[in-house]
């Protein structure tokens, strides 16, 4: 892109949410069979609940998405991601809608867990946006637009960029530094089944739509973790996941600038 060219980016309802995911790292080890931490989000059972001794998962559908919840000893992890119904499947590459609506809602869930989480050192939003396109030419195009420190030219294949951008934070929490962590890449993707056979259990890969060009960002916005490990002030953590699904946002309708 050359230098001083105007940039005219998409509309930033264009891009559509694959999964979003909150990660925290606990001050120490946490599983715990008595957590229904779950049902407190969602005023619900999940569907599936496995326990082992050092793990848990929890995960349902939820307002027609499927959430899903991992507890290790190191991390604590949320995802919310496109449920597929296998009566009745998608016939193009599923997502979970724009990613105005859907982060909205999923901050929201996560800002009703925070106050109930065990202490934590390190806070992370993080997901993987996607902008459809009709042609592999087009995503490139899209890209250039969107990369403002890096040239890329529409007949390139394989292209990756990724860069980190810290940044204080703007909460007013004294020290507090963000990593604003994002990939930036071209792929085309397909959406299929695997059909096994009865009764000889053979297994075969079908196809369902076309496949589908598109424009990806892979975000990982976290707070930066310092020597000590010290814990997150309990009651701003909220403020601290907005602020990081912000700069998500903000990366997905400006670019890397």
């Amino acid at each position: 892109m050359a230098s001083g060219s105007p940039r005219q980016l998409p509309d930033g309802t264009e891009w559509h949410a694959q999964y979003l995911r909150v990660i925290t790292f606990p001050v120490e080890s946490h599983v715990s069979d008595d957590q229904d931490w779950w049902r407190d989000v969602t005023d619900s059972e999940p569907e599936t609940s496995t326990r082992k001794p050092q793990s848990r998962v929890d995960s349902g559908v939820f307002e027609g998405s499927s959430l899903a919840l991992e507890v290790s000893p190191l991390r604590v992890q949320w995802t919310l991601s496109p449920h597929l119904d296998p009566e009745n499947l998608p016939t193009s590459f599923p997502t979970l809608g724009p990613v105005h609506q859907r982060r909205d809602r999923f901050i929201e869930l996560m800002s009703r867990w925070l106050p109930d989480a065990p202490a934590i050192k390190r806070l992370v939003f993080a997901g993987n946006l996607v902008q459809f396109a009709d042609t592999r030419e087009e995503c490139y195009q899209r890209l250039n637009q969107y990369l403002s420190h890096t040239d890329v030219d529409p007949s390139t294949s394989d292209f990756m960029y990724r860069v980190n951008r810290q940044t204080a934070s703007g909460t007013g929490i004294p020290g507090l530094e963000v990593n604003r962590l994002c990939t930036w890449a071209c792929v085309t993707l397909s959406f299929g089944m695997r059909v096994h056979s009865v009764p000889s259990g053979d297994a075969r890969d079908v196809s369902i739509g076309e496949d589908q060009h598109a424009c990806t960002i892979e975000l990982d916005i976290n707070t930066v973790p310092n020597s000590a490990g010290s814990e997150l002030p309990q009651d701003r953590l909220a403020d601290i996941l907005v602020e990081l699904a912000e700069f998500g946002l903000e990366i997905a309708e400006i670019g890397d600038v």
